[in-house]
């Protein structure tokens, strides 16, 4: 018992700033778009050494979004045959890609980059999607010599993050309410200028038009 290690409990509290820019932001209407969200993705964007971002509805639309903006429909994408989210393959299977499932290295919980090779050698993939669980970072350096786009789901590694950074072509984070940095929902994109702004065209409500046939 003399070894276990307290963790220290968090607590958000509200103060007179915070609540003023609430009811701002409930009076003006502005829960998608707005100065206080464009202040966030600026913050967010100085943490994580000015990478490029972007806010979207969740995780799953991270995803999603950023293996169109990436093109990779229509291909194969390496995921950890074991995840604490289905969104992953979901996501996957959403673009019209199919999922190749790739053991995990026991000591970070992502993809083991021995199978990886493997499989490569012997099926193919066209990208991988990697995944630090429980806040353990994975080795993405490595992966990126396989020479294929990386994207690294980091739903349960915002802090991690924040000190150790990432060689993906996109990091996905979330904001669901059992994650470190939480909302009622909610989802960040950091990748490079040129897979953002394909990402924010793709978001768009008239790019729905188009998929509607219109």
């Amino acid at each position: 018992m003399n070894n276990l290690v307290q963790v220290p409990r968090l607590r958000l509290e509200t103060n007179e700033y915070i609540e003023l820019i609430i009811h701002e932001i409930v009076r003006n209407n502005q829960f998608v778009n707005g100065p206080h969200i464009n202040m966030f993705k600026e913050h967010i964007s100085k943490i994580f050494g000015n990478k490029s971002c972007a806010l979207v509805a969740n995780g799953f639309a991270g995803l999603f979004l950023t293996l169109k903006a990436l093109k990779l429909s229509n291909k194969r994408i390496l995921v950890p045959s074991l995840s604490t989210c289905f969104a992953i393959v979901n996501a996957v299977i959403a673009v019209g890609s199919t999922p190749v499932f790739c053991p995990l290295d026991k000591k970070d919980l992502s993809l083991d980059l021995n199978a990886a090779k493997r499989i490569k050698s012997d099926v193919g993939f066209d990208a991988i999607i990697l995944v630090s669980h429980f806040g353990i970072p994975t080795d993405v350096a490595k992966f990126k010599a396989l020479n294929v786009p990386v994207i690294e789901d980091a739903a349960q590694a915002l802090l991690t993050r924040t000190a150790i950074n990432s060689d993906a072509d996109a990091t996905i984070f979330s904001l669901y309410p059992t994650k470190y940095l939480n909302a009622i929902d909610g989802g960040i994109i950091l990748a490079n200028d040129t897979i953002i702004a394909e990402i924010n065209d793709i978001s768009y409500y008239d790019n729905q038009l188009v998929f509607d046939g219109k």
